[in-house]
């Protein structure tokens, strides 16, 4: 199986770095790695170069909270002008005892699953996504979360 370009969110750290790293190691030609700030992600695709001894990680800034950076990233990648073969959606929920708001009006707590369906539907109405070989979507989950909702019942 010929791999090309793969796209994965949230690779600064835990499994989107893990992910990022054997994409790499499995044939993958580039490797998109994203993060809410440019200067962190580019930092981590420095160091999975590194450690992987291959040059294929492209970093992009994609902060999933805020639509107008899921809208930038999107304009990025259509510049690009290749297709993602795989997409690997990592994003963590992050509770609280609190409700809060992003700058856009959207619950925190969702905001990152709503940017990955931004991504998503940005990237298929761009016709930038290939015959894709898989679309993969993980959320981990801050157990203190499900009390603050029941708190709230």
């Amino acid at each position: 199986m010929g791999h090309s370009i793969a796209l994965v969110t949230g690779t600064t750290s835990g499994l989107g770095y893990a992910a990022a790293r054997l994409l790499a190691t499995e044939g993958y030609h580039q490797v998109i790695v994203t993060g809410r700030s440019l200067a962190r992600v580019q930092e981590t695709a420095a160091q999975l170069a590194a450690e992987t001894k291959t040059q294929v990680f492209t970093p992009l800034e994609l902060d999933l909270d805020a639509p107008t950076s899921v809208q930038s990233a999107l304009a990025d990648l259509v510049r690009l002008g290749r297709p993602i073969d795989f997409l690997l959606l990592n994003a963590g929920m992050i509770g609280g005892k609190e409700r809060v708001l992003t700058t856009a009006g959207i619950e925190a707590a969702q905001a990152p699953l709503i940017g990955h369906h931004q991504l998503t539907v940005g990237l298929l109405r761009a016709n930038q996504e290939a015959a894709w070989q898989a679309v993969v979507s993980v959320s981990g989950v801050d157990l203190s979360y499900p009390a603050a909702l029941s708190a709230r019942s």
